[in-house]
Protein backbone atom coordinates (compact mmCIF):
# COMPACT_ATOMS: atom_id res chain seq x y z
CA UNK A 1 0.00 0.00 0.00
CA UNK A 2 1.66 3.08 -1.10
CA UNK A 3 -0.23 6.55 -0.04
CA UNK A 4 0.95 9.14 -2.35
CA UNK A 5 1.07 12.47 -0.75
CA UNK A 6 0.16 15.34 -3.21
CA UNK A 7 2.74 17.39 -4.65
CA UNK A 8 2.45 20.99 -3.07
CA UNK A 9 3.43 23.83 -5.41
CA UNK A 10 6.61 25.47 -4.19
CA UNK A 11 5.31 29.04 -3.51
CA UNK A 12 2.75 27.42 -1.12
CA UNK A 13 5.62 25.53 0.45
CA UNK A 14 7.26 28.63 1.11
CA UNK A 15 4.52 30.73 2.16
CA UNK A 16 3.50 27.75 4.74
CA UNK A 17 6.87 27.68 6.32
CA UNK A 18 7.13 31.02 6.81
CA UNK A 19 3.82 31.16 8.49
CA UNK A 20 4.92 28.57 10.48
CA UNK A 21 8.09 30.56 11.46
CA UNK A 22 6.11 33.55 12.28
CA UNK A 23 3.83 31.95 14.51
CA UNK A 24 6.67 30.66 16.38
CA UNK A 25 8.57 33.81 16.38
CA UNK A 26 4.93 35.37 17.76
CA UNK A 27 4.53 32.88 20.32
CA UNK A 28 8.33 33.25 21.69
CA UNK A 29 8.08 36.61 21.88
CA UNK A 30 4.65 36.48 23.63
CA UNK A 31 5.63 33.59 26.16
CA UNK A 32 9.35 34.44 26.77
CA UNK A 33 10.73 38.07 25.56
CA UNK A 34 7.34 40.54 26.70
CA UNK A 35 7.45 39.06 30.13
CA UNK A 36 11.53 39.57 30.14
CA UNK A 37 11.04 43.51 28.84
CA UNK A 38 7.96 44.15 31.79
CA UNK A 39 10.96 42.32 34.64
CA UNK A 40 13.86 44.67 32.96
CA UNK A 41 11.23 47.62 33.40
CA UNK A 42 11.15 46.90 36.76
CA UNK A 43 14.15 46.19 37.50
CA UNK A 44 15.15 49.89 35.79
CA UNK A 45 12.85 51.59 38.42
CA UNK A 46 14.01 49.51 41.21
CA UNK A 47 17.71 50.64 40.26
CA UNK A 48 17.09 53.95 39.61
CA UNK A 49 15.11 54.41 43.04
CA UNK A 50 17.84 52.75 44.91
CA UNK A 51 20.67 55.46 43.05
CA UNK A 52 18.46 58.14 44.40
CA UNK A 53 18.07 56.96 47.70
CA UNK A 54 21.73 55.99 47.79
CA UNK A 55 22.73 59.63 46.57
CA UNK A 56 20.40 61.40 49.14
CA UNK A 57 22.37 58.72 51.81
CA UNK A 58 25.63 60.38 50.46
CA UNK A 59 24.69 64.13 50.72
CA UNK A 60 23.37 63.63 54.20
CA UNK A 61 26.58 61.78 54.92
CA UNK A 62 28.43 64.17 53.84
CA UNK A 63 26.96 66.78 55.92
CA UNK A 64 27.44 65.00 58.85
CA UNK A 65 31.19 64.37 58.06
CA UNK A 66 31.57 68.63 57.61
CA UNK A 67 29.45 69.02 61.01
CA UNK A 68 31.87 66.19 62.47
CA UNK A 69 34.97 68.09 61.28
CA UNK A 70 33.53 71.68 62.71
CA UNK A 71 32.43 70.01 65.39
CA UNK A 72 36.31 68.84 66.07
CA UNK A 73 37.81 71.87 65.00
CA UNK A 74 35.70 73.88 67.83
CA UNK A 75 35.56 71.27 70.32
CA UNK A 76 38.65 72.54 72.16
CA UNK A 77 36.98 76.04 72.69
CA UNK A 78 33.68 74.58 74.15
CA UNK A 79 35.49 75.03 77.64
CA UNK A 80 36.51 78.25 77.25
CA UNK A 81 32.87 79.27 76.03
CA UNK A 82 31.61 77.05 78.96
CA UNK A 83 33.70 79.10 81.72
CA UNK A 84 32.33 82.48 80.19
CA UNK A 85 29.41 82.26 81.40
CA UNK A 86 28.92 83.47 85.19
CA UNK A 87 27.78 81.55 88.20
CA UNK A 88 25.36 82.76 90.91
CA UNK A 89 27.91 82.80 93.12
CA UNK A 90 30.72 84.42 91.10
CA UNK A 91 28.05 87.89 91.00
CA UNK A 92 29.63 89.76 93.59
CA UNK A 93 33.11 88.99 92.59
CA UNK A 94 32.11 90.44 89.17
CA UNK A 95 31.04 93.55 91.03
CA UNK A 96 34.12 93.78 92.60
CA UNK A 97 36.27 93.51 90.00
CA UNK A 98 34.13 95.91 87.77
CA UNK A 99 34.89 98.48 90.67
CA UNK A 100 38.53 97.76 90.48
CA UNK A 101 38.90 98.48 86.56
CA UNK A 102 36.38 101.56 87.06
CA UNK A 103 39.22 102.88 89.80
CA UNK A 104 41.83 101.64 87.27
CA UNK A 105 40.95 103.59 85.05
CA UNK A 106 39.85 106.78 86.33
CA UNK A 107 35.91 106.73 85.37
CA UNK A 108 32.59 106.15 88.13
CA UNK A 109 30.73 103.54 86.92
CA UNK A 110 27.15 102.90 88.19
CA UNK A 111 25.42 99.40 88.19
CA UNK A 112 21.64 98.32 88.25
CA UNK A 113 20.31 94.90 87.46
CA UNK A 114 17.56 95.12 85.47
CA UNK A 115 14.37 92.71 83.94
CA UNK A 116 15.19 89.80 81.26
CA UNK A 117 13.84 91.29 78.22
CA UNK A 118 11.30 88.87 76.56
CA UNK A 119 12.95 89.34 73.18
CA UNK A 120 16.01 87.24 74.52
CA UNK A 121 15.98 83.91 74.16
CA UNK A 122 18.52 81.60 76.98
CA UNK A 123 20.66 79.06 75.29
CA UNK A 124 20.05 75.68 76.79
CA UNK A 125 21.09 75.28 80.23
CA UNK A 126 21.65 79.27 81.22
CA UNK A 127 19.86 81.54 82.20
CA UNK A 128 19.97 85.24 81.46
CA UNK A 129 21.19 87.71 84.23
CA UNK A 130 20.26 91.58 83.09
CA UNK A 131 22.98 93.99 83.85
CA UNK A 132 23.02 97.81 82.55
CA UNK A 133 26.33 99.40 83.41
CA UNK A 134 26.71 103.43 83.17
CA UNK A 135 30.35 105.00 82.44
CA UNK A 136 31.21 108.32 82.98
CA UNK A 137 34.60 110.40 82.53
CA UNK A 138 37.02 111.55 79.98
CA UNK A 139 37.16 109.51 77.02
CA UNK A 140 40.20 107.91 77.07
CA UNK A 141 39.91 106.47 79.86
CA UNK A 142 36.15 105.31 79.30
CA UNK A 143 37.83 103.62 76.27
CA UNK A 144 40.51 102.22 78.70
CA UNK A 145 37.14 100.84 81.01
CA UNK A 146 35.07 99.02 78.15
CA UNK A 147 38.48 97.67 77.03
CA UNK A 148 39.13 96.62 80.50
CA UNK A 149 35.86 94.54 80.14
CA UNK A 150 36.37 93.29 77.06
CA UNK A 151 38.85 91.45 78.17
CA UNK A 152 37.07 89.85 81.09
CA UNK A 153 36.23 85.70 80.82
CA UNK A 154 32.60 86.50 80.69
CA UNK A 155 29.44 86.57 78.12
CA UNK A 156 28.14 89.73 77.67
CA UNK A 157 25.58 90.56 75.10
CA UNK A 158 24.60 94.13 74.70
CA UNK A 159 21.13 94.86 73.38
CA UNK A 160 21.24 98.21 73.43
CA UNK A 161 23.91 101.42 74.34
CA UNK A 162 24.10 105.09 74.06
CA UNK A 163 27.06 107.63 74.16
CA UNK A 164 26.54 110.94 75.48
CA UNK A 165 29.25 113.67 75.13
CA UNK A 166 29.24 115.97 78.04
CA UNK A 167 31.67 118.02 77.58
CA UNK A 168 33.36 118.71 73.41
CA UNK A 169 37.06 118.40 72.85
CA UNK A 170 36.81 121.81 71.46
CA UNK A 171 35.47 123.86 74.55
CA UNK A 172 37.69 126.94 74.98
CA UNK A 173 38.49 127.64 79.13
CA UNK A 174 38.11 123.76 80.23
CA UNK A 175 41.46 121.67 81.37
CA UNK A 176 42.50 119.26 79.11
CA UNK A 177 40.62 116.86 81.86
CA UNK A 178 37.53 118.32 81.92
CA UNK A 179 37.68 117.85 77.69
CA UNK A 180 35.84 115.19 76.04
CA UNK A 181 33.87 113.90 79.03
CA UNK A 182 31.37 111.21 77.97
CA UNK A 183 28.71 108.86 79.27
CA UNK A 184 28.54 105.58 78.01
CA UNK A 185 25.40 103.45 78.83
CA UNK A 186 25.19 99.88 77.67
CA UNK A 187 22.26 97.91 78.63
CA UNK A 188 22.89 94.48 78.21
CA UNK A 189 22.72 90.09 79.96
CA UNK A 190 25.12 88.57 81.21
CA UNK A 191 24.79 84.45 81.14
CA UNK A 192 24.37 82.06 83.84
CA UNK A 193 24.83 78.33 83.89
CA UNK A 194 21.77 76.58 85.21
Amino acid sequence: MNIRIPSIPRHLRMITIVGVLLTIEIIVVILFIAPSINEIAALQGAVDARMRDLETRYARGAQLNKLKTTYEKHAPMLSTWEQRFIKESDVLNLITELETLAGRANVTKTIAFGQASPSVRAPEGTKPFPLDLSIDGPFPNVLQYLRSIERLPLFYTIEQWSFIEKTPLTDIGLTNQQKGHVLVRLTGTLWQKK
